[in-house]
């Protein structure tokens, strides 16, 4: 495994915490994610042990998820208290880039585009992300790479049912409804509701709030926003190739 170092401190986080990074063999910087282990809570106690769950869920569905736009995992360490991995050093964040000066209508949409190529992947390997934000959407060497599959869930696997409350504490605006039922049974359309309201700040350059507000948005993609964030899941799009043909009718995509 190659050795890393400490840099600078990027993201503290309440689960986890990124460090810029050098690889001492090649000298590149990386990404390093750690878990944290928060105030009076022991490794040993349930809380603790189902964070670490969650965080190596994440790496695991990162390793196996083999796609241009999903960051990938470089190295790993399973230590029992503390582990990590090293990915790829993000220039910026999707949020990042929302914040700031809007951009081009076309820019935004290729992003789209790259995140629904992301997880229509995914989700043909069986992989729900069920966290999908601007932030987990990372710009590295050019391209958009979806991370953080901590809350993913795989169809396919008899995974761990664990509470999902933090999963939705502080990112329930994009959340899709049935996520706040039952988030162990979440599918595709659950990630559909989220990229729908990405695709809503992306036009309007406005976060999303609870309520569906189109103010703001063209009105050749209205349709295609209502349909995304429809409260049953039956009535949104039911896969990422229906949502992407829907948005090339609109317009082409500009790579």
């Amino acid at each position: 495994m190659p050795a890393y170092k400490k840099v600078k401190q990027i993201k503290p986080g309440g689960q986890a915490v990124v460090w810029r990074g050098r690889d001492m063999d090649s000298g590149e910087y990386v990404a390093l994610k750690y878990l944290t282990v928060r105030g009076e809570k022991r490794p040993q106690s349930g809380e603790a042990e189902e964070e670490r769950i969650r965080f190596i869920r994440e790496v695991k569905a990162q390793q196996e998820l083999n796609h241009p736009n999903i960051t990938p995992v470089l190295a790993y360490s399973g230590k029992v208290h503390h582990p990590w991995y090293a990915m790829p050093l993000a220039d910026e964040t999707f949020e990042d880039c929302l914040k700031g000066p809007k951009r081009e209508e076309s820019w935004s949409l290729e992003a789209i585009h790259q995140v629904i190529d992301a997880m229509q992947y995914s989700h043909d390997q069986g992989v729900i992300h069920r966290d999908l934000k601007p932030s987990n959407v990372l710009r590295i060497k050019g391209s958009w790479l979806v991370s953080d599959f901590g809350y993913c869930r795989n169809i396919h696997s008899e995974s761990v049912k664990m509470t999902q409350a933090k999963a939705l504490l502080g990112t329930w605006f994009y959340a899709a409804p049935e996520q706040f039922d039952d988030a162990h049974e979440a599918g595709p359309p659950a990630d559909i509701y989220a990229i729908g309201k990405i695709l809503m700040y992306c036009l309007t350059g406005n976060p999303p709030g609870p309520y569906l507000r189109l103010k703001g948005v063209p009105e050749s993609y209205k349709e295609v926003i209502i349909r995304c964030v429809a409260e049953e899941p039956e009535d949104r799009y039911q896969s990422m190739g229906e949502l992407r043909e829907a948005l090339l009718a609109i317009a082409p995509r500009t790579n």
